[in-house]
């Protein structure tokens, strides 16, 4: 005689699973009770509003709007202002300047009292005079120095003829001496075989005007024109040029 089985049919189990998986009438009647009776810990003003989208292109319009309207109203400011200015110095009187002078006086104060004690009156101003120089003195030959001594003063210049060997300064100084013309042969800096040739006497800067200087300029010029009319050599001495001596050789 067969056993009956103890487990449970096929049909059992499955109809068990159903039944175990559907929820039961007391959980979903006790669901939306809950839900209905519970409250948000937020009010309503705290809770998260509605979300509105804005393109990044509208953005940039306003701001540049505004930008302009700026630029609109300082421009106006500007010219309003420029106007108003215009208006009041074509409306003020013209005064000359003695008229302030006395007006700032009359006014009191101690800028007044300064302002009439400063103004000089034109009878009583005096005179500025130019300043004057005294003009090089011209050594009489008998009191010429050596051809190559250095009679140079600093702080004054000199006018520079030419630059060579020494063989040729030597012979242009000796030709400038016959012709009346006081002249000297300087030894260039650090070049053994240069030689200046400059003409006395020397002067200030501010007697570079005085008759003796252009007298002397030009004595230079007509000496220059005989030596190379003479075919002594072929510079005319026209591009002679004054150097200030500061004390260091040249």
């Amino acid at each position: 005689m067969s056993r009956k089985s103890s487990k449970p049919a096929l049909y059992e189990r499955m109809q068990l699973q159903r039944s175990m998986s559907a929820p039961s009438n007391d959980q979903e009647s006790e669901r939306p009770e809950r839900s209905a009776g519970s409250e948000s810990p937020f009010p309503e003003w705290l809770s998260a509003g509605r979300v509105v989208r804005v393109p990044i292109g509208y953005i940039f319009v306003v701001g540049a709007f505004m930008v302009l309207c700026l630029a609109l109203a300082y421009s106006v400011g500007v010219k309003r202002g420029q106007s108003a200015a215009n208006e009041s110095s074509v409306n003020e009187p013209f005064l000359p300047s003695h008229a302030l002078e006395n007006r700032s006086s009359e006014s009191g104060g101690g800028m007044g009292d300064l302002g009439s004690k400063s103004t000089i009156s034109e009878d009583s101003a005096e005179e500025v005079k130019p300043t004057t120089y005294t003009e090089p003195r011209v050594l009489p030959k008998a009191q010429w120095a050596d051809l190559n001594a250095d009679v140079r003063e600093k702080g004054e210049n000199y006018f520079v003829l030419a630059e060579t060997t020494k063989d040729g300064a030597t012979r242009l100084a000796e030709y400038c001496r016959s012709e009346g013309l006081e002249t000297y042969v300087i030894p260039r800096k650090n070049v053994s075989s240069r030689y200046l040739v400059i003409a006395c006497p020397g002067f200030r800067v501010g007697e570079r005007s005085t008759p003796v200087v252009k007298n002397l300029e030009q004595r230079i010029h007509e000496i220059g024109d005989s030596w190379k009319a003479n075919k002594h050599g072929t510079t005319n001495l026209h591009d002679a040029y004054p150097k200030l001596y500061d004390g260091k050789p040249w």
